[in-house]
């Protein structure tokens, strides 16, 4: 069932991390600023054909317990370690950049 959400093999770990990272960046970016939900959504969708959809941390950790359970729990590992340090980096780059 989840064979399909796993990258090709010759993705590195890194290239993982740096995906899930710039991704989820840049949908916290676009969530904290936009208030229009048509904008929102549209991000969400670009994020997610880009990033495999690894801008939500909670749905990584949903694919970490598949993966462990089929032998390849890395991958989401990773996914969840780039999506939680893009949140912080959305964050900051909203509150410091953006906003002053």
């Amino acid at each position: 069932m989840f064979k399909e959400l796993k990258p090709e093999t010759n993705s590195s770990d890194i290239d993982i991390l740096i995906i899930a990272l710039v991704g989820t960046t840049f949908f916290v970016t676009s969530l904290l600023i936009s208030q229009d939900p048509a904008s929102i959504g549209a991000t969400l969708f670009v994020v997610t054909i880009t990033a495999f959809g690894d801008v939500n941390p909670g749905v990584n950790l949903g694919q970490m317990f598949a993966f462990a359970i089929d032998g390849n729990a890395i991958w989401a590992f990773y996914g969840i370690i780039g999506s939680l340090i893009g949140c912080g980096l959305g964050y900051s780059l909203k509150e410091n950049i953006i906003d002053n």
